[in-house]
């Protein structure tokens, strides 16, 4: 999920046919390493879309540790608005081959009780 804005109009069309009450809705988070991967899945994979301000925020790196600092901090204040959004139960991050940014993605983002064991964390409010 890159468009959070885009993704509460998705749960609210969801919450108007009174299905979110009825579904437990875990939002996909794929942090971004760099602008190129970027640019690679707004244009092969279909259904992603990226908005044009999150490139722009890549590009800002002048080089691929910049932009891959820029990736994790965007993936970060994601699941940040993901804890705090009403209908959503967790999160599925999506890190591929770069999972070893996902303890540091948990940490920062506050997800508290995080499991070394299976990196399950609770979301807010369980």
């Amino acid at each position: 999920m890159f468009h959070h804005e885009g993704f509460l109009a998705w749960l609210e069309a969801l919450d108007k046919r009174h299905l979110l009450g009825k579904v437990h809705v875990l939002a996909g988070v794929f942090p971004l390493r760099s602008l190129r991967v970027a640019r690679h899945m707004a244009r092969q994979v279909p259904g992603v879309v990226i908005p044009e301000a999150v490139l722009k925020r890549l590009e800002e790196g002048e080089d691929a540790q910049r932009q891959e600092e820029t990736g994790i901090q965007m993936a970060v204040e994601t699941l940040r608005e993901l804890r705090r959004t009403p209908g959503v139960r967790g999160v599925h991050i999506m890190a591929g081959q770069w999972a070893s940014v996902v303890p540091r993605l948990l940490d920062e983002a506050g997800f508290p009780g995080v499991d070394p064991a299976d990196g399950r964390a609770a979301m807010e409010g369980e």
